[in-house]
């Protein structure tokens, strides 16, 4: 009896010991065991690394765009909060050995080493523009949409509006963020919802309010989406009045909806009458997206 108790701590010791160097290894294993992708010479944890802002005109951004699918793992990486904090126990945990068994830590990665690094919200705002093929990464922009940081909510929400009626379940906290304290979250959040393709009725009461909001571009959001959770004449009017006072956020909502936006096409090609080019361009790119869609 006295040998099988002192044999067993020993045992736990060991399998604990087994399981921190599986976590500690496993990131070095899965750089190995997949070959990251390579653009303009660049490996892609290379162009995270430099990626600095959510907009358009980032070098890193447009790159990550370009790469395109390949370069949604590791975006999604980027932007979640389990891998930070999985992070810091690889850093707690690989301290703990080089203090205790400095010989084995000596074999390990270095967690302060991972390539991972980077803006969380220029991550969650490149998903979106990689849009539909990116719907592998709507678990975790669901999650981010629950941020503390505002921008990372923000970008989130935008990006499960841009990757479409794949992101659908993304629903619910479209509807959450429709409570935000920040009117443009509130905006971003109505596009989203349309985007998606929401039927859940739960959203209106945040679109009703945001309806009655004095921007028109935030009051022509609110009612396209309102027209698609309830597809009623009375809805469509409503949509259709908005889409006269905003044209050209009405053309941005209504082409990201693509098929489900078909019966708003005579309403879109009558603006293309206006002498607007701005109006006139983006009705005519709704149009183009509408038309040549198929769901």
């Amino acid at each position: 009896m006295t040998k099988l108790r002192t044999q067993r701590p020993v045992h736990i010791s060991l399998w604990i010991a087994c399981g921190a160097l599986v976590v500690l290894a496993l990131p070095l294993w899965w750089g190995r065991a997949k070959p990251e992708p390579i653009y303009q010479g660049k490996k892609v944890t290379e162009w995270i690394a430099n990626m600095k802002t959510a907009n358009l005109e980032d070098e890193a951004g447009n790159a990550l765009a370009a790469i395109g699918p390949q370069a949604v793992p590791y975006l999604v990486r980027t932007l979640g909060n389990e891998s930070i904090l999985m992070k810091s126990y690889r850093e707690k945990v690989y301290l703990g050995f080089r203090q205790n068994l400095p010989g084995v830590a000596r074999f390990l990665p270095r967690p302060s080493d991972e390539p991972y690094v980077g803006t969380r919200a220029a991550a969650a705002f490149t998903l979106g523009r990689i849009g539909p093929q990116a719907k592998a990464a709507v678990p975790a922009l669901i999650r981010a949409a629950r941020d503390a940081d505002l921008s990372v909510r923000m970008h989130s929400t935008q990006s499960l509006g841009l990757i479409g009626s794949a992101a659908v379940q993304a629903s619910p906290i479209l509807i959450e963020r429709l409570n935000e304290p920040d009117p443009l979250s509130r905006w971003i959040a109505a596009r989203a919802l349309a985007h998606v393709g929401c039927r859940d009725t739960s959203a209106i009461p945040g679109l009703t309010a945001l309806l009655n909001s004095t921007n028109a571009n935030f009051a022509c959001s609110a009612a396209v989406a309102l027209w698609q959770i309830q597809p009623k004449p009375e809805r469509f009017l409503v949509m259709s009045n908005y889409l006269r006072a905003a044209p050209a956020e009405a053309a941005y909502v209504l082409g990201g909806m693509a098929e489900r936006a078909r019966s708003a096409l005579p309403l879109l090609k009558a603006e293309l009458q206006t002498t607007n080019e701005t109006v006139r361009r983006a009705v005519g790119k709704a149009i183009q997206r509408i038309e040549g869609s198929r769901e």
